[in-house]
């Protein structure tokens, strides 16, 4: 869906993809634009893949050596590009007191803090921070459980995070 906006808006752009097999094929199933290619970040074998724009979106958290992801980006990343990374804020999501994911596939959630400090360290420039929704607000199931059961508990309703870097 959010492919699907991207290329919509934007038809002068050259789309790629680069993730696991049962991601890529399911978007060379799905779509019928764009390069699709299999490759992991901590094994690289697709080279001279170089971009303007690199999107990670709620990815970072399933990692045990994120840095290994940052340093695939910083590879494949144009001089003068930019990366967009969208994650849970912890903080926001279940409170400073939690550490431990509910999520069994996340390895470490990050915190506004956290995920700042971690960027800056592997060399990266924020250029925006931000908070949205976590879901796209439409009156559906996911919308209910993510978004009213939380307003109806007092609980911030914004709590994924994105950074333009």
């Amino acid at each position: 869906m959010k492919l699907n906006l991207i290329y919509n808006t934007f038809k002068d752009i050259s789309i790629v993809g680069v993730d696991q097999e049962k991601a890529i094929n399911f978007c060379k199933d799905k779509h019928k634009f764009g390069e699709f290619y299999i490759d992991y970040f901590e094994n690289p074998t697709v080279k001279n893949l170089k971009a303007d724009l690199i999107i990670c979106a709620d990815f970072i958290e399933h990692l045990n050596k994120p840095e290994l992801l940052l340093n695939y980006i910083k590879q494949n990343l144009n001089e003068g590009g930019f990366i967009l990374l969208s994650t849970l804020e912890r903080d926001l999501l279940r409170g400073k007191s939690n550490l431990t994911p509910l999520n069994k596939f996340h390895i470490r959630e990050l915190n506004k803090e956290e995920l700042k400090e971690f960027l800056t360290s592997e060399g990266f420039k924020i250029i925006k921070h931000k908070l949205q929704f976590p879901v796209k607000l439409r009156r559906n199931r996911l919308m209910n459980k993510e978004v009213i059961s939380r307003f109806k508990e007092g609980k911030p309703l914004k709590y994924n995070q994105g950074y333009a870097s």
